[in-house]
């Protein structure tokens, strides 16, 4: 189980080897001012959102994520701002379940059994972070 922000983070970019994409975002703690996760030497310190909560930092976009003192809905909060922005980026649905078996469709993130995970319709696909051993990795 999950047991902190850096860790979510990792999940989150575990995932992202799907789409190719991984190794592209970077967290910044409201907090502690500083960066919790990935480089952010090259990136703008974030400003005017407060003093709570996350700034997710990604192909150019700065958003505010809510602080949740549950880690796993954190992961889902975070999960479910970088798809929106690599849907952006790749101009197409991500991620997306197209094999023969389950049900097909393009995944969320939700809490399953206390657990954030990729569901396709309601239905668990994987844990948030082995979304990798499901669809496999981008060309």
């Amino acid at each position: 189980m999950t047991t902190s922000i850096v860790d979510v983070c990792q999940r989150v970019d575990a995932d992202l080897t799907t789409a190719g994409l991984s190794g592209r975002f970077a967290l910044f703690s409201l907090r502690t001012q500083s960066f919790v996760y990935g480089d952010g030497s090259d990136r703008e310190v974030p400003t005017d959102f407060g003093d709570h909560g996350y700034v997710l930092a990604a192909f150019g976009t700065q958003l505010l994520l809510d602080e949740r003192d549950n880690v796993e809905q954190m992961a889902v909060e975070l999960s479910s701002a970088v798809q929106d922005l690599v849907i952006d980026q790749l101009g197409t649905g991500w991620p997306e379940r197209t094999a023969a078996e389950g049900p097909r469709g393009i995944l969320t993130p939700a809490m399953v059994d206390r657990r954030a995970c990729w569901t396709v319709r309601g239905q668990p696909v994987a844990p948030l972070g082995e979304l990798t051993s499901t669809l496999g990795t981008a060309p």
